[in-house]
């Protein structure tokens, strides 16, 4: 995208960005960002065949907000791998599972720029064969604690996540086919730590400001790939060796190695976002720090994008200020904003830019109740073409 534009080919000084999602505001500033992966393997739990019964127990965590990881990360809407993390781990401790357990898989959140809504985790209980009692009084153990755990999340929350849900099944045999091992107990809660203590949410507010966030971290996507490939069943072995057939050899070479590397490992997506690259680094040093605390690996800053500094003496500004009060009979707010936009890459590229960030209102941005107020289309195209008129 944007990051591989030539800036040779840029003729004009001047650039109308239209991915500003409030009519009443001309932006003149956004965060730089970085992503960050937090690898943690974990150990198979590898019990002797036809020596152990298994229950498997899937817990859902469901029907949160979610929204922007910029410009909604200050609204204290919660994180669905947080809650999903903490829910497992006090249910697990709770319920005196002792060894008898482990995560067979942890999905949760989709893309780094959106604070998760949903996960799913499956849990597998264990006792030797013969001992089904036991195994059924630590099941429904397990379970009753899940929903003493979700009463108290919906009380905490009922002001910010009043849907809030907890939703556990137990597994039937016919859909256990996929699940086959499960991870230690151990390494299992080291994965459940590594989500409570992995930063998520403001770091620091703006020094001009209490009402804006100048650092923030999102922690976007959790995906423990399931212990060993060569537990895929039939069709999805299939389906790889397609994928595989499509790219070249090279290609299948770096897919077979990431497999080799990311086996057996729970990856870990973050995103962090500031106006201030130092604040950044600090951000990136508190993931560097809960890695070596719990014997994970990382990344580093990786996608780095520059923030766009503000410049009060941006004759575009102007321009904009002037032409926005004849359209809408009134001043625009002047912000910056808690995003990554494009005008921080493109100034970098070409220093000489000068930039303002507008466009129609949109509100709950990356999440399900998305919503573009259609009315403030025709006023946005008319205040564009008026700019454009004016620039000299």
């Amino acid at each position: 995208g944007v990051k591989n534009i030539d800036a040779s080919e840029l003729k004009s000084d001047y650039l109308i960005n239209l991915d500003f999602e409030e009519q009443r505001v001309i932006c003149i500033g956004s965060a730089g960002a970085f992503d960050e992966e937090y690898d943690l393997k974990l150990d198979i739990n590898t019990p002797i065949e036809n020596k152990y019964t298994f229950n498997y127990i899937q817990i859902e965590i469901r029907d949160l907000k979610g929204g922007h990881s910029g410009v909604e990360i200050n609204t204290g809407r919660a994180n669905s791998s947080k809650l999903l993390g903490y829910a497992v781990g006090q249910a697990v401790r709770n319920s005196g599972l002792g060894d008898n357990w482990g995560i067979s898989s942890f999905v949760s959140g989709s893309q780094h720029n959106v604070i998760p809504n949903k996960g799913v985790a499956i849990v597998s209980i264990f006792t030797e064969q013969g001992k089904q009692k036991e195994l059924i009084e630590l099941k429904e153990k397990f379970i009753s604690e899940i929903k003493k755990i979700e009463s108290k999340l919906q009380k905490k929350w009922k002001q910010v996540e009043p849907n809030l849900k907890l939703i556990v099944t137990e597994l039937v045999d016919e859909k256990q086919d996929k699940i086959r091992l499960c991870y230690t107990s151990q390494s299992s809660l080291r994965l459940l730590d590594s989500l409570q203590i992995l930063p998520h949410g403001v770091l620091k507010l703006s020094p001009m400001s209490n009402e804006l966030v100048e650092t923030s971290i999102n922690l976007a996507v959790v995906n423990l790939i399931e212990p060993e490939i060569e537990y895929l069943n039939e069709k999805e072995q299939i389906k790889e060796k397609e994928q595989l057939k499509e790219k070249k050899e090279e290609d299948v070479e770096d897919v077979q190695n990431w497999w080799k590397a990311k086996k057996n490992t729970a990856i870990i997506h973050l995103m962090g976002r500031s106006t201030d690259f130092k604040q950044l680094e600090y951000a990136h040093d508190q993931i560097q720090a809960t890695a070596r605390l719990l014997g994970a690996t990382t990344s580093g800053m990786t996608n780095t994008q520059n923030a766009w500094e503000p410049d009060l003496t941006n004759p575009l500004l102007h321009i904009g200020i002037h032409c926005y009060t004849q359209v809408y009979k009134r001043a625009p707010i002047i912000y910056v904003v808690h995003a990554a936009l494009e005008c921080g890459i493109l100034k970098s590229k070409k220093p000489s830019l000068k930039t303002i960030s507008i466009g129609p209102t949109v509100v709950h941005v990356h999440s399900p109740q998305e919503l573009l107020y259609v009315e403030t289309v025709p006023l946005t195209y008319e205040l564009t073409v008026k700019i454009l008129e004016n620039i000299k």
